[in-house]
């Protein structure tokens, strides 16, 4: 059969980390089940996308510019509604996926508040630390890990640094303590709060 017309079927695990290689076969899938889903590197649509993510689980997204009719630029948040049975969530920021709104839109998805993993790399300046923090207080389900890039303000440090002292000098947490990671924290604070983050 020519390739152009075969069909696919993709269970359980799909993924691409090259090139826009989910681009080229997601319109010939014919029957989608992914339950682990992991892109790198990649260009995909919006509509494209959102094939592939109905019935996902594990979802790694690393570098991938989701695109829509007017712009490649879509927010995490809406790339997060598509996934309607995330449960592990990993994303590394690209250029405009997160604007300032971004997090307190994700806290009005009940999916999000649902989920057993958040992990973020990358994140930069427009990350909404205070709804982050009035969060965090109260989430005793997800086990949050936030490494935030190498060129935030001074500002932002500075408030990660009063969030981090806060938790480790917190005896008995009525929340499940996230792992932050930014440039400048001191490696006794980076230790303590990975074994604070592991072990509750």
């Amino acid at each position: 059969m020519d390739g152009l017309h075969e069909k696919y079927w993709v269970t359980e695990y799909f993924g691409a980390c090259s090139s826009s290689i989910a681009a080229s076969i997601v319109p010939h899938i014919s029957f989608c089940n992914i339950q682990r889903l992991s892109l790198a590197y990649q260009i995909i649509s919006y509509n494209d996308l959102m094939i592939l993510a109905k019935d996902v689980e594990d979802l790694t997204m690393e570098k991938v510019f989701v695109k829509n009719e007017v712009t490649y630029y879509v927010t995490m948040d809406k790339i997060f509604d598509l996934f309607p049975k995330v449960k592990r969530f990993s994303y590394t920021c690209t250029e405009r996926t997160m604007v300032f709104e971004t997090f307190g839109k994700f806290l009005k998805n009940p999916n999000f508040l649902a989920l057993e993993v958040f992990t973020c790399y990358h994140i930069s300046d427009n990350f909404d630390i205070e709804a982050f923090f009035v969060y965090m207080e109260s989430n005793k389900h997800t086990k949050i890990n936030l490494e935030f890039a190498n060129n935030i303000s001074v500002a932002l440090k500075n408030r990660l640094e009063q969030i981090v002292d806060e938790i480790l000098s917190t005896q008995n947490h009525g929340y499940k303590p996230p792992f932050l990671h930014f440039l400048g924290l001191a490696q006794q604070k980076l230790n303590a709060m990975r074994d604070l983050s592991s072990s509750a």
